[in-house]
């Protein structure tokens, strides 16, 4: 029964760092990558500010700042998606 013990801690030990570590860099990689698209996000909507009311007016009424978030949050799971691929064959 011991060596039973013995292994089980063994083979949990590797397990709950390795997943410890893979949710502690989830944790950075999401907050740096939420910071990035929202200064992404705002740069862009500000320069859609500076053109000419009328230009900015028909961004707004064609739903601009919707596509801007959409594709941001596409590139976002395709990134999530590619790192979670490379993490679950590790």
């Amino acid at each position: 029964m011991a060596n039973f013990f013995a292994f089980l801690l063994a083979s949990a030990l590797p397990l709950a760092r390795r997943v410890f570590v893979a949710l502690g860099l989830s944790v950075v990689t999401y907050t740096g990558l939420s910071l990035i698209l929202q200064q992404i996000t705002d740069h862009i909507i500000s320069s859609v500010g500076g053109l000419a009311a009328a230009g900015a007016q028909l961004a707004a009424l064609f739903g601009f700042q919707q596509l801007v978030g959409i594709i941001l949050a596409a590139i976002t799971t395709k990134l999530a998606m590619t790192q979670l691929t490379a993490w679950s064959k590790s």
